[in-house]
């Protein structure tokens, strides 16, 4: 699926900015809202730098507070960039049984850091909770074990994603995973088949439009002109449960739907939590297969029965990329 994700994105349009790791950079490209990273080591200070003295770097902008930390970065960048792409190391690491959430990359406040055996760590920190603080008065066993979860979490990040540059104008912070779905950004024209029931199909035309949304966290799908229905989806990877969360709702009506996603080798498998038509209760399973960047297939599997017997390929859809 890695792979496949490879080859969606190269037709894609892709951030000049991204960094092939998913590092802590704003919108702008400008890795930790450009602080300098040379100064956490050389003043043991968080210091503002400034676009006087910058650098790119793998795509991503750095800023230095003088010429002297910019050319000491560009000697040897490595050294100075944070561990886990500037993410939080409590909030990768911490263990899940104990702190009640889920490890995940946690945006930082750059003035909660920590220099340690040469590395530098970052922590979040709001008026409501600081990690560093939290993990500073952790036992030192403790604080290692926090540590090493990171190490493999971040490592198990980069070993999946390495080679794939993020599309224009996916959050930088947005669960990786989110790349699953992002092949739906465009417009597809579709070639429809309905069934109705006793072995034939309707065949009809219709538009499917993606975009990014929630500041790039989620994707939200049209179903417009020509389809079967016209509505709304809403899709969000849920980095707790590990799976999509999908809703949709259909356009001139009250129906709606609440659905859960996951990724099925190279499918993309939603199934219905929630679905009454007419007060009749519907279950779907929906299956996207063969993505390509500028094809997919999809059908849908329905159950008017509570999933006792299903209607297969109740809908049957190929689309082409059409920009």
């Amino acid at each position: 699926m890695r792979i496949l994700i490879l080859i969606i994105f190269l037709g894609m349009q892709l951030t000049t900015f991204a960094q092939h790791e998913f590092h802590n950079v704003n919108q702008d490209g400008v890795f930790l809202d450009g602080y300098d990273v040379v100064a956490y080591f050389t003043k043991q200070k968080a210091l503002k730098g400034s676009k006087e003295y910058q650098h790119s770097y793998k795509g991503i902008t750095y800023q230095f507070t003088s010429l002297d930390h910019l050319n000491a970065f560009t000697r040897s960048p490595e050294k100075y960039i944070p561990q886990y792409g500037g993410y939080c190391t409590f909030g990768l690491g911490a263990d899940p049984n104990k702190t009640g959430f889920t490890p995940r990359r946690y945006k930082t406040n750059p003035e909660a850091f920590i220099v340690r055996d040469d590395k530098l760590y970052l922590f979040y920190k709001t008026g409501l909770f600081n990690s560093m603080a939290v993990f500073d008065r952790l036992p030192e066993e403790t604080q290692q074990a926090i540590q090493i979860s990171a190490d493999s979490l971040w490592g198990a990040i980069k070993d999946s994603y390495s080679n794939i540059e993020i599309p224009h104008q996916l959050a930088p912070i947005a669960p990786p995973e989110t790349l699953d779905m992002a092949f739906l950004v465009g417009e597809w024209k579709c070639d429809i088949k309905i069934n109705q029931g006793d072995g034939t199909y309707k065949d009809i035309k219709g538009k499917w439009t993606g975009q990014y949304a929630s500041d790039g966290r989620s994707i939200i799908d049209i179903w417009d002109e020509g389809m079967p229905t016209q509505g709304v989806n809403v899709r969000t990877f849920n980095p707790y449960t590990k799976k999509w969360n999908f809703t949709w709702t259909q356009a001139n009506d009250d129906q709606w739907s609440s659905l859960i996603g996951y990724r099925e080798g190279d499918k993309m498998i939603f199934e219905t939590l929630y679905f009454f038509v007419n007060g009749q209760e519907v279950k779907n399973k929906i299956t996207f297969y063969n993505i390509t960047d500028t094809h997919f297939d999809y059908f849908i599997d329905a159950s008017y029965n509570g999933g006792k017997s299903w209607l297969e390929k109740s809908t049957v859809i190929s689309a082409t990329r059409v920009k």
